[in-house]
Parts: C-alpha cells; sequence; structure tokens
C-alpha cells in the first residue's frame, strides 16, 4: 500500500536528509529560546538539583548491602555503589561498577539498565547495559566479590532482551524472534558456561502477544521459585511456574488480573475487572491447591488498592483515597494495619509509598513525598518506631506555598479531580501550567517539585496536576472508561479540568499551557486540536501523535489494547482518526503555539511522531518550536548537562507564550 503521507521520511530515525532538519530545528528552537533572561539561571539550578551530593540516594537492600545508583557532577553518566545495610543511616560507600569509565573505554555512552543479584548466590548478578539509554541492552555476568564484569562469563550482546535468575548457575533470557512491537517472543534456560550454538527455546511466545518476563520469588526462609508471565496484551496475562527439568507449570488464575506472588500458604491476585462474585480492584487469595477465593481487599468507601508486594512472608498494600497514597500491611488472619510514619497525620496532603526492603533483618523503609515538601525515608524494624533514615534537600521555604483539591464536571457528568499548587498570596488570572497523564492505568502521586516551583510558581505561575480517566486513582475502571472507542473521554477530562480552571478565574486561556509525555503528548496533541481556544501554549514530549500508524512504529503494536488500531474495524479507525493530532492539524485554523521535544534514540515512541507534527504544523503555518535530544531513549537525556538545558528551553517557551511576569 503507497503511504501519501509527505512527511513519511521523517520516519527514517537516523538518515542523513532527517537528521540534517532535526539540526537545523534544534538550532532554531536554542537560537530563539536561549535568549530569554532567565535561560541560564533555570539551567544551573536545574544541573545543581540533578547533581547535588546532598540528594537522598534511594536505592534497594539486597543480603547485607544497600545499593544505589548515583549521579552527579564528576559521574554524569552514573555509578552502582553500595554501603553497609547494618551501618545506615552512616554512609561509606564502595563503588561497584563506574559506568563512566566504561563509556569511555567503549567510546560511547551508557547506563545501567537493570542490575539483579543471584539469589542463590550472591556472588554473582546480572548486569544490563544500555547504549545510549534505548531500551535495547548487553547483559553481563557481574562478580559482586571482585566488583568486575567476569572476565570469560557469561554476556549476549545489544538486543531488546531481559534475564533473571533460574539457579545458581543458569539464567532464563528473553531474546530473539522479535514480535511486531520489536519485544523478543524466545525464552531459554541458559548455563552461565554455555559455549556455542544456543539452545532450543524453553518458550515462544504467541506472535500476537505482547511480551514475557521470567522472575524468581522467595516464597519462604531459602525457599525460591521461578515463575513466567505472559502477557497477550498489558491486561491479559497467563502465569506459569517454571519448574524442574524445564517444565512449565500453568497457574490458574482470574480472567483480566495480575498475579501478585506467594503468600500465607497460597497465590495471590488482583483484579483488573469484574469476576464471578468478586468486583473490579479486588485483591484475592487462594490456598495453593484449590480454586476457592477469598476476597482480602479491595473498593471501600473512596479507597481503592493500586498496588500490593509481598516481602518476607508479610503483605503489603498501597491505596489510594481521594488520589492520596496510603500504605497497609495484611494479616493473615484478615486485619489490616495502617502504616503511619511522623508527620502523616500533622501534613495530610502527601503521598506514602513502600520503597525497599531488608530481608535479613525484615525491616522495610517507605517515602513520604509532597509537592512543596523534600521527600523522606523512613525505616522501621519489626514492630518498632519509624526512623528517619534520609532526609531531601529543602530547595526552598514550603510556608508560602499552598494546594488545593478541586473537581470539575467532564461531559457525560464524570467528576474529575485536579490539585493546584501555587502561592498563598497568588494574584488571579495567572499564567497556568496543566500537567495530564491519563493512560495505561498509571495514577499521578506526588512528588517533591523544585524545579516546577523556583521556575514557575516562585514568581507568579500556577501549577495544575489533572488526575484523568486512563489511571487507577479509582480502581481499575477508571482506567477503563477510556480504552479504544472511549478514548475521547481523557480528552474532555482535560478539557473539563482546563475550563474549570478558567472558571474559577484562577487563569485565562491565553495564559494556559499544557504539558505532557508520551501518552501524556498525545493527551495534549489531542486536546489542543480539539479544544483549540482553551489554551495558548502546548508543550507535548516524547509523544504518539500519528493514530493511523502508531503500531507500525516501533513498540506501537504492544499499545492496541489501550487504544485500538484503524485495521480492527473501519469504525475504530473513524474514530483514531478523529482525534489523531496528526491528522486533526489539517482541519485546524487556529491552533495554540507547540513546543515539540523527543529523542533521536527513543526506540519505544518512535521520534517520527514528533518529526512529522512539526513539520506538518510549520507547513500550514503554525507557530511550533522542535527539540530533539541527540542521545538518551525515551527518558529524554542521559546526562545533567543535557537534561537541565532541555528543560530551561521548555521553561523559556513556557514563559514567552503565557505572559509570564516574574511579581
Amino acid at each position: 500500500m503507497k503511504n501519501n503521507d509527505p512527511y513519511h521520511w521523517l520516519e527514517t530515525i537516523e538518515g542523513p536528509e532527517s537528521l540534517d532538519w532535526v539540526k537545523a530545528e534544534n538550532q532554531l528552537t536554542e537560537n530563539l529560546l536561549s535568549k530569554h533572561p532567565q535561560f541560564l539561571q533555570t539551567k544551573h539550578f536545574v544541573k545543581q538539583v540533578m547533581t547535588d551530593p546532598s540528594k537522598i540516594p534511594y536505592g534497594w537492600f539486597k543480603d547485607d548491602w544497600y545499593y544505589n545508583i548515583w549521579m552527579d557532577e564528576k559521574n554524569p553518566l552514573g555509578v552502582l555503589r553500595r554501603t553497609k545495610a547494618e551501618d545506615l543511616p552512616k554512609l561509606s560507600w564502595q563503588v561497584v561498577f563506574d559506568v563512566d569509565s566504561y563509556s569511555q573505554i567503549k567510546n560511547q555512552k551508557w547506563t545501567i539498565k537493570s542490575f539483579e543479584i543471584n539469589p542463590y548466590d550472591p556472588s554473582k548478578a546480572l548486569l544490563s547495559l544500555s547504549p545510549g539509554g534505548k531500551d535495547e541492552c548487553e547483559i553481563y555476568e557481574f562478580d559482586l566479590e571482585k566488583c568486575e564484569i567476569r572476565p570469560g562469563g557469561f554476556f549476549t550482546s545489544v538486543s531488546k532482551q531481559w534475564a533473571s535468575w533460574q539457579s545458581a548457575d543458569s539464567i532464563l533470557i528473553h531474546r530473539g524472534n522479535p514480535n511486531s512491537s520489536g519485544y523478543p517472543r524466545n525464552l531459554y534456560s541458559l548455563e552461565l558456561n554455555h559455549k556455542g550454538p544456543w539452545p532450543d527455546p524453553l518458550h515462544v511466545l504467541d506472535q500476537g502477544f505482547v511480551m514475557a518476563h521470567s522472575y524468581t520469588e522467595e516464597v519462604g526462609p531459602q525457599v525460591l521459585r521461578n515463575f513466567l508471565s505472559v502477557s497477550e496484551d498489558f491486561f491479559k496475562t497467563q502465569y506459569f511456574e517454571v519448574r524442574y527439568h524445564h517444565e512449565l507449570k500453568m497457574i490458574s488464575s482470574p480472567e483480566n488480573s495480575y498475579f501478585v506472588g506467594c503468600w500465607n500458604g497460597g497465590f495471590l491476585f488482583f483484579l483488573n475487572k469484574d469476576w464471578q462474585s468478586f468486583k473490579s480492584g479486588d485483591l484475592l487469595w487462594r490456598p495453593e491447591n484449590e480454586l476457592s477465593y477469598q476476597r482480602l481487599l479491595g473498593h471501600e468507601s473512596n479507597q481503592f488498592v493500586q498496588f500490593a508486594r509481598v516481602e518476607n512472608q508479610r503483605l503489603f498494600v498501597e491505596c489510594l483515597n481521594d488520589t492520596l497514597s496510603s500504605v497497609y500491611e495484611l494479616m493473615p488472619d484478615g486485619s489490616k494495619k495502617r502504616l503511619l510514619i511522623e508527620q502523616e497525620e500533622a501534613s495530610p496532603m502527601a503521598d506514602l509509598h513502600l520503597s525497599s526492603f531488608d530481608s535479613q533483618r525484615n525491616r522495610m523503609t517507605l517515602i513520604r513525598s509532597s509537592f512543596f515538601e523534600p521527600e523522606s525515608v523512613w525505616i522501621q524494624d519489626p514492630n518498632g518506631p519509624w526512623k528517619l533514615l534520609f532526609k531531601g534537600v529543602a530547595y526552598f521555604d514550603p510556608s508560602p506555598y499552598k494546594i488545593e483539591m478541586h473537581w470539575a464536571q467532564s461531559l457525560d457528568g464524570t467528576k474529575v479531580p485536579f490539585k493546584v499548587f501555587a502561592r498563598k498570596d497568588q494574584n488571579y488570572p495567572a499564567p497556568c501550567w496543566v500537567h495530564g497523564y491519563g493512560g495505561f492505568q498509571a495514577s499521578l502521586s506526588l512528588n517533591y517539585q523544585p524545579l516546577i516551583t523556583e521556575s514557575w510558581i516562585k514568581e507568579g505561575g500556577i501549577y495544575i496536576q489533572a488526575h484523568l480517566r486512563g489511571g487507577c486513582e479509582f480502581g481499575p475502571n477508571w482506567h477503563q472508561q477510556s480504552l479504544k472507542m472511549n478514548r475521547r473521554k481523557c480528552f474532555e477530562d482535560f478539557a473539563a479540568v482546563i475550563q474549570e480552571a478558567q472558571r474559577l478565574q484562577l487563569t485565562t486561556p491565553e495564559q494556559t499551557l499544557i504539558e505532557g509525555r508520551s501518552n501524556g503528548g498525545l493527551l495534549v496533541g489531542a486536546t489542543a486540536c480539539l479544544y483549540p481556544e482553551l489554551m495558548g501554549a502546548v508543550i507535548c514530549g516524547v509523544p504518539l501523535l500519528d493514530m493511523e500508524r502508531y503500531h507500525h512504529l516501533l513498540a506501537g503494536a504492544s499499545w492496541a489494547a489501550e487504544y485500538g488500531t484503524i485495521d480492527d474495524s473501519e469504525e475504530m479507525r473513524n474514530y483514531l482518526l478523529s482525534y489523531s493530532p496528526y491528522h486533526q492539524v489539517e482541519k485546524a485554523k487556529h491552533l495554540p503555539e507547540f513546543y515539540i521535544y523527543t529523542s533521536t534514540y527513543d526506540d519505544r515512541v518512535h521520534p517520527g511522531h514528533a518529526r512529522k507534527m512539526a513539520a506538518k504544523l510549520k507547513s500550514q503555518k503554525h507557530s511550533v518550536y522542535f527539540f530533539e535530544l541527540l542521545e538518551g531513549g525515551h527518558k529524554g537525556h542521559l546526562e545533567p548537562e543535557a537534561g537541565a538545558h532541555s528543560y530551561a528551553l521548555r521553561i523559556s517557551f513556557a514563559k514567552e507564550k503565557t505572559n509570564y511576569v516574574p511579581r
């Protein structure tokens, strides 16, 4: 079938013509936006935050150690390091792997993709390294006693792949035979000293399925079991236990559920849809050798289960109540205990999240996060008091600021929550930055935001976080209400939030900027095309925008359960094109000004979406700024310098296009 898209050539990621176009657009954008009077000040502050030696060393426990991946001025690509867990909060770091040194040797920039210590033999690990921040990686066997890649040890070349430990000397590795999303279909069981041709696959993923993952779970003291998940799409998954002699034993599970793990002599499942007498969002348990299910927890009042995790046979659950997260421990007798740390009741506008678990000492850490207050990490020995482990750097005084919760009414009558972040003495109407995502069952949480506070809110802007359908703030049904033929409900929710903010006279259309990245890039692109009168500017990051071709580009086919594709039916085709930003541009007489950014080596969302949209907007005389990082994957940057530069360009655009005047 002939492709009639005049900008199809921009999908050639490294084509000379494409890259020449990218570099010319980058230069034009930098020439215009780097002249903003606060550009250098913003860039300096962003880099300071990214490289601050006093920031929290977030990490994880394993055996006697606490591990952390650290980036700073000296190591912009990062080091993997560790300190003795028993000494915390005292820190005496030992470098395990230096990414900057490795990159110098290889004459290419690399990042750590994953690091998995062998639960059967803690002297070994699997180190996955990504070239340029891609999803692709190479995998090495790593010696944790000598802190080096094991000479002559296990190695696989760069590919989309992932691996887990099967025993002290073997791994399960997903690699090769890619499906339409580019993810591996073959699962191998491989001895670490394997030489010669690879064995026959242990399992081959069906062509229409999205992906498979293997993992090891500790189901009791010194008792380890290997599991395999096989996903038809992001929401339909089958589960197997990988047993001796490579036997795969299917685990019976409810339809549309995910397997949480083993607990109390049975299996745990989280329901994504109603099933039998149980409701979407229920956490279910059944004895391992029986099929009778018991509901442990679910929707109660306005509280929804968000996440469950088993550690040392202790079951922890995160719940959301009006979009705010709290944590519980569920007991085998069915009772539950809410985990509270100091400050929680005195300062309720904060989220509490599970962090890491020290299995050697049966103690856990929680992270408390809020928008205007530095994050803190707390640790608790069994039944002991919570103790402050780490406190984040305070970059500003939180006392002049406030957080307000509001509700908007969407087109179909649904109430949609949004939070407003502003100064207590803010004058209205004001320049307004509205952020949203609305997809893939991902909820927006409260995180400390020194960058947006210092560069936007401090001198007179307001910031809005919109909790749209497509997320999971109110359970899986909140997500499912905007799938496929209902996708526009997410855009309607976003428009309703903007309209309510303007009705409350917090801002005006000319002062409103909307921003989102990835699926959020689709959100803001579609909303701008469908409701151009509501905003003056758009920041659209690493977006998917061509809904006719998205499933043919990189990992796009794996998102078909979220959006549907034009191949499903003529009705589905017409629906997708009715909001596809790349196609709606042609119908628009007036659009807000766009800032579109992407990354050349984003191997998840194809940079062609952003490139083609910018080219088409320009061809139709709409105002658009385009910037493409020439390194980095979907994350968008590898090093703090590049990240700070990119962020400062976006802030300059936001201020120029919303009539932002510092107070």
